[in-house]
Order: C-alpha cells, then sequence, then structure tokens
C-alpha cells in the first residue's frame, strides 16, 4: 500500500467510516441511502492506496468510470434493463439469441458477459437460480458463466468497457470492479 499521504477524510467521509463500510456485508451496503457517496469515497481511496501520489493509468475506451456521481437515479437496472443496454456492443445480436440455445461462439462469450454484470449488480439480491431465468438457463450454466469472464482477460475487459459505458460500475460489486481494474496496471 503507498497510501503515506492519504487525507484523513475522502469525499467529506471520514476514512475510518470508509474502512468500516468496506467490512459490511454487500446486501448490508446496498441498502443504505448513501450507498452511491460510499462507492465513490472507497473507489478514491482504493485509488489512493494503489496509486499514491501518482494519477492512474488511463483506460483505454472507457469514460471516466472511476468517478461515480451521486446525481443519477440510486437504483440499480434491473436485468431486462442491463440485457437491452449490453446488447448494443454487439450488432446483430438481439435477446431472443442471447435467451435462445445458440452456441455459437461471439453469442456464447456475449451471454457470459451479461451474465457476470447482472450477477454482479444483483447477487445476493437474486439467486443463481433467478438469474437464470432472466437468460433461460440453469444456474450452473450462470455459474460457468461468471467464472468464465473471471478467469479470462478479454472478457474482463469487455465487461469493464461495457459497464463503464452504461454506467453499471456504481452498482456492481466492489469486489468484482477491483478484479476487473487489477488488469489494468
Amino acid at each position: 500500500m503507498q497510501g503515506n499521504n492519504i487525507p484523513p477524510i475522502v469525499n467529506g467521509l471520514p476514512v475510518s467510516q470508509i474502512l468500516r463500510w468496506r467490512e459490511t456485508p454487500e446486501h448490508k451496503r446496498r441498502e443504505s441511502p448513501m450507498y452511491a457517496r460510499y462507492c465513490e469515497a472507497d473507489a478514491k481511496l482504493r485509488q489512493m492506496e494503489v496509486f499514491g501520489d501518482k494519477a492512474p493509468p488511463p483506460l483505454p475506451g472507457t469514460r471516466d468510470i472511476i468517478m461515480v456521481s451521486s446525481r443519477h437515479k440510486a437504483r440499480p437496472p434491473l436485468p431486462e434493463e442491463i440485457i437491452k443496454k449490453c446488447l448494443n456492443y454487439w450488432p446483430g445480436l438481439s435477446v431472443r439469441d442471447v435467451r435462445g440455445a445458440g452456441r455459437k461462439q461471439h453469442v456464447v462469450k456475449a451471454r457470459q458477459i451479461m451474465m457476470f454484470v447482472v450477477a454482479s449488480i444483483w447477487r445476493p439480491a437474486l439467486s443463481l437460480p433467478q438469474i437464470g431465468r432472466h437468460f433461460n438457463r440453469d444456474h450452473s450454466t450462470i455459474f460457468h458463466g461468471i467464472s468464465c469472464v473471471r478467469r479470462r482477460r478479454e472478457l474482463q475487459l469487455k465487461a469493464l468497457h461495457i459497464a463503464g459505458e452504461c454506467g453499471f460500475l456504481r452498482f456492481m460489486n466492489p469486489k468484482d470492479v477491483e478484479m476487473l481494474f487489477a488488469g489494468m496496471e
């Protein structure tokens, strides 16, 4: 940790509160009315811990996705909304293709990235079988899709790009976001 020069207050919140917030279970964090503000402060604090006084490296092809604005509505997007927004990044792909039985590589990769984003935003509120219903898939297929994204760097980069462009990062599980950013260094 390079954070020797970390100020006692980040984004108007004491560092001790942010550290306590990190230890809180994810489902309790999401219930907090200050969820967006804590996410923003936590992202800034993590950035300071990793990079210290140096500026972070630029992220290719994404807007400023580390900084989160609390002006946006705080409701996470529904799984159907996530799927429809993600489809914009795969021309020629439809909801029918994602929910269908097709096993072509481009369809499978797109489906797995969407499964990862939906699960990162909605777990533990939705179980794997419930997420699977949105994709017409079994819970084991959802689990496999999520683990494929966690294992393969090119899928992680695509998930990071899509989540950043669609504004989903602020709703995602902080551990998943940290994992996506880990390979950017």
